[in-house]
C-alpha cells in the first residue's frame, strides 16, 4: 500500500506501509529497530554492525553531537571512522532507504545528528540566577 502524505497529515505516517516491506510493518518500526541497532553499535562499539546501517554512499553532518564539530562526513569508511562516544543528549533526522541487494532492509542514507545540551550540565528551567547562588 502506497499512500501519499498531505502537509499536515504528519500523524499517517506511523501507519503507512512500503510495497517492498512483508506484512504490517510500519515506517516508524522500521526507523526505532535502526536506531535500536545504532546506539547499540556505538555502545559496544561494533564497527561490523555499524556497517550494516549506512549505505556505502552515506552522508552523515555533525553539529558538535559525536565529534566536538559542525563536519559533514561522506560515505560509509568515512562515517564508521569518525563515530565516537559522546557524553551529552542530542537530536538527529535519520532518512532511511531499502538496501540495493536486500529491498527488505533498510540503510541509513542521510543521519544528521545534533548535539543540545552536556550531561552534567543541563539548563535549569524556570530558576532563577539569584536562586541558584543564595
Amino acid at each position: 500500500m502506497v499512500q501519499v502524505v498531505e502537509p499536515g497529515d504528519a500523524g499517517q505516517i506511523d501507519s503507512l506501509q512500503t510495497p517492498m516491506l512483508d506484512g504490517i510493518e510500519t515506517i516508524a518500526t522500521i526507523a526505532d529497530h535502526w536506531l535500536a541497532q545504532f546506539k547499540r553499535a556505538l555502545a559496544e562499539p561494533d564497527n561490523i554492525l555499524l556497517k550494516t546501517l549506512f549505505h556505502p554512499d552515506s552522508h552523515w553532518r555533525d553539529v558538535l553531537a559525536l565529534t566536538w564539530y559542525i563536519r559533514t562526513v561522506n560515505g560509509l569508511n568515512a562515517i564508521i571512522g569518525e563515530l565516537k562516544a559522546h557524553s551529552g543528549r542530542g537530536s538527529g533526522v535519520l532518512r532511511l532507504t531499502p538496501d540495493a541487494d536486500n529491498g527488505k532492509t533498510f540503510k541509513a542514507w542521510t543521519l544528521l545528528t545534533a548535539l543540545d545540551e552536556l550531561k552534567g550540565f543541563e539548563e535549569r528551567v524556570g530558576v532563577s540566577e539569584e536562586k541558584v547562588k543564595g
